[in-house]
């Protein structure tokens, strides 16, 4: 998570944890500053000739495909490395366990890294935006969002709402700038009630977090930053927030920690649900849901709301996306084949072309 990506999390571990969660003055400050000069300039070039008609390549850092009336693009911010993986993702699991699941996805365990990824939804109403990414906070591999729109031809002005599925740092750093204002002048920005009202709060329950209570402060300080400056509305409950975009609570991860259901209209096979941190790594979340990472508010409540998530994405045979799983992160989940099995496997989706 620092410019020099490769550095283990033990070497500096209370610092890069803090910089995941966009937490001291100094990482919220770099964090919220660096879209600021970025936006500008793609902001430039996405205006310029010839921009639009070099969006139509894949692999510029989105992937786009179409369901139904709906184009949507998984829109990369980059990544960042967790290094080492034990016990940040999977802290209620030993260091065994977690080097088993990430040799058996051919993932080596002193070289973990995990993938930022953004959503774009373009409706014939709307061009909605899920989270900001980290706004470069955790290093020159990621903060790349807003480039990535431009290579699509999207400039911060086009969006017309961002939606945050929760106030950790690596979904919302790239939203504000170093004036402590939106980069997306013209958008509504949404988050869900309950996450708003948490940290908003004078007093926090952390009391099951297994985070450090050193640490605590500052996930506290990045997200009042972000709900100052934002001005945002409100969603109770699962709510649709715009035609075809459903907001559904997946607490435990944050107390209102949101997935995002897109519906393209005519019919079931024109559905995506977008699951946020759900999952922060596929090798070790997919067969292993009963593992909760470190930055879980209450891990016990997000074990069971995976597992009640991954029981009926798999028995629907949903599309799915999420925040954390590998670029182009869109596929479905099936109860693992093998006997022994209590996980569910990840299939990735044919590529829209």
């Amino acid at each position: 998570m620092h410019s020099d990506s490769s550095l283990p999390l033990a070497t500096a571990s209370r610092r890069d944890v803090l910089k995941f969660a966009g937490l001291s003055s100094a990482v919220a400050a770099a964090g919220l500053a660096a879209p600021a000069f970025a936006g500008e300039a793609v902001a430039r070039r996405a205006r310029q000739p010839g921009a639009r008609a070099a969006s139509a390549l894949q692999g510029a850092g989105f992937y786009s495909m179409t369901l139904g009336d709906a184009k949507v693009a998984v829109v990369s911010d980059g990544w960042f490395s967790f290094n080492p993986p034990h016990p940040t993702l999977a802290a209620n699991a030993t260091k065994e366990q977690v080097d088993s699941a990430l040799k058996a996805a051919f993932v080596d365990p002193a070289d973990v890294r995990v993938q930022v990824n953004c959503l774009l939804i373009k409706t014939p109403r709307d061009t909605v935006l899920i989270d900001t990414g980290t706004g470069g906070a955790f290093g020159a591999t990621n903060g790349k969002l807003v480039a990535n729109l431009a290579n699509m031809g999207v400039a911060p002005a086009d969006i017309t709402a961002v939606i945050i599925t929760h106030l950790h740092g690596d979904h919302m750093l790239g939203l504000l700038n170093a004036e402590g204002k939106s980069n997306f002048a013209s958008a509504e920005h949404i988050v869900h009630k309950a996450e708003h009202d948490f940290w908003a709060a004078d007093a926090h329950d952390f009391s099951q977090s297994k985070l450090p209570k050193d640490m605590l402060p500052g996930f506290i300080e990045g997200a009042k930053k972000v709900i100052a400056g934002a001005n945002f509305t409100l969603a109770e409950g699962e709510k649709e927030v715009r035609p075809g975009i459903t907001v559904l609570p997946l607490p435990g991860h944050t107390p209102g920690h949101i997935g995002i259901q897109i519906d393209g209209g005519a019919g079931r096979n024109n559905l995506l649900l977008y699951i946020s941190d759900t999952v922060h790594h596929p090798a070790i979340q997919f067969p292993h849901p009963e593992f909760a990472v470190m930055f879980d508010a209450n891990p016990e409540l997000s074990i069971v709301t995976r597992k009640k998530l991954f029981d009926r994405a798999a028995a629907d045979r949903a599309l799915l996306s999420g925040a954390h799983i590998p670029f182009p992160s869109v596929g479905h989940i099936r109860k693992q084949q093998a006997s022994s099995g209590k996980g569910y496997d990840w299939i990735p989706a044919m590529w829209q072309w």
